[in-house]
């Protein structure tokens, strides 16, 4: 088996086992593919590839789930509640009982 192929079995237990899915996890592991290219490029040396991309590909994953958790409790979710929100008088406003 290829050395890469190795590393991207790996890479996709791992996040599979982070609760990533199957096609989350290839994309992950592309990009950080795709990180180490750029860093060899730019004249950087990855003495230890598959440390380099499990790394990598962790702090992206925690990237997108923090994303995910912002885009759940962003302005433009909460517009989209205020069908919820209370609109029963207050106690100051009263019920109109008199």
């Amino acid at each position: 088996m290829d050395r890469l192929q190795l590393y991207f079995r790996r890479m996709r237990k791992l996040l599979l086992r982070r609760g990533r899915t199957r096609a989350e996890a290839e994309d992950l592991i592309q990009e950080a593919f795709l990180k180490m290219q750029e860093y060899c490029q730019k004249g950087g040396e990855v003495r230890k590839p598959e440390n380099f991309l499990v790394r990598t590909v962790l702090r992206l994953a925690a990237n997108a789930a923090r994303d995910q958790h912002r885009e759940l409790y962003s302005d433009k979710r909460v517009e989209d509640l205020t069908f919820i929100l209370d609109t029963n008088p207050t106690p100051d406003e009263g019920f109109g009982w008199r």
